[in-house]
């Protein structure tokens, strides 16, 4: 088990209050990173820009249909209009036009949509673009604008730079990082790995140790070819002991174990509800990235 130095214990006893409260801004956000309102990027530094014309291909109606009615969450249309949004990204570090990346799509618990500094390391090894929405916080209703503004960055992405398919990932804390699980359970045709951060969902309903409660599924369960292919998704979710989702994190992470996916949690000890360090992050990160990122490696010189 990882340990960490900082705690903020959270008692969370009903289920209402409890989702509620990871949807909900609060203490452990991070930080921007000093960044700039500049659409010419410096590759390693932040940058934002206005996209006006690209979005993704799925409509609201049908990202309704694929998260279907979970019990125990409400999902309305979304209402998001295109080209309204400012987002932020960073090209990794020595960049070159034309380099051929992964693409990482931060979800913020915040209406900021920085990708924070926790990534950045991590976004330089692995050769990821970071990618966030600006307006796309825990306060955005209804919160299926937030998954599909989601998929018109990775839309937007695709048009800009040439990103890798096979490595299109998904991160964020809290109410993000289950805004992070909700992508990676409804479109693993699109999402190829995730890193949901003290707060995911799943398509289980699972009964809490107080009779009568429950967590509540995020959506609905795959079947068919979107479960297979889910199986071959990674999803590693950072918990810490002392995060009051922490129970629900490791109980989904345990039943979609015995389900045959691809999950992991990575607990870091004394750890509230708040960031993980960089290294616990940039670990998270290489185990989802790991089996993509060998099916991309060129073979050497003579080799077949």
């Amino acid at each position: 088990m990882l340990r960490h130095g900082a705690s903020n214990p959270v008692a969370g006893t009903a289920l209402v209050l409890v989702f509620v409260l990871a949807l909900l801004p609060g203490a452990g956000q991070p930080e921007p990173a000093s960044p700039t309102r500049d659409e010419h990027p410096i590759p390693g530094s932040l940058f934002s820009f206005e996209e006006r014309e690209i979005t993704s291909e799925v409509s609201p109606r049908q990202l309704k249909a694929r998260i279907g009615r979970p019990r125990g969450l409400a999902v309305h249309v979304a209402t998001r209009e295109p080209g309204e949004s400012r987002f932020w990204a960073r090209l990794p570090d020595g960049w070159t036009d034309g380099e051929r990346c992964g693409l990482l799509v931060w979800c913020d618990p915040t209406d900021r949509g920085q990708p924070p500094r926790h990534y950045f390391a991590a976004a330089d090894e692995l050769r990821l673009i970071l990618i966030g929405v600006e307006g796309a916080g825990n306060e955005r209703k209804p919160w299926t604008d937030r998954v599909l503004l989601a998929l018109d960055a990775i839309a937007i992405a695709r048009v800009r730079w040439a990103i890798d398919d096979t490595r299109v990932y998904v991160s964020g804390m809290s109410g993000g990082g289950r805004i992070s699980s909700i992508l990676w359970g409804v479109f693993p045709d699109v999402i190829t790995g995730a890193v949901p951060i003290v707060g995911m969902n799943s398509y289980r309903v699972l009964e809490r140790g107080t009779p009568g409660t429950f967590w509540p599924a995020g959506y609905k369960r795959p079947r068919g070819k979107a479960e297979r292919l889910l199986r071959t998704r990674r999803l590693g979710a950072i918990t810490g002991t002392d995060d009051f989702n922490h129970e629900q994190t490791m109980a989904y992470i345990d039943a979609m174990k015995r389900d045959g996916m691809a999950v992991r949690a990575f607990t870091v000890e004394g750890m509230g509800h708040t960031m993980p360090p960089p290294e616990v992050l940039t670990e998270a990160l290489r185990w989802i990235d790991d089996p993509n990122r060998a099916e991309t490696v060129e073979p050497a010189q003579g080799e077949e």
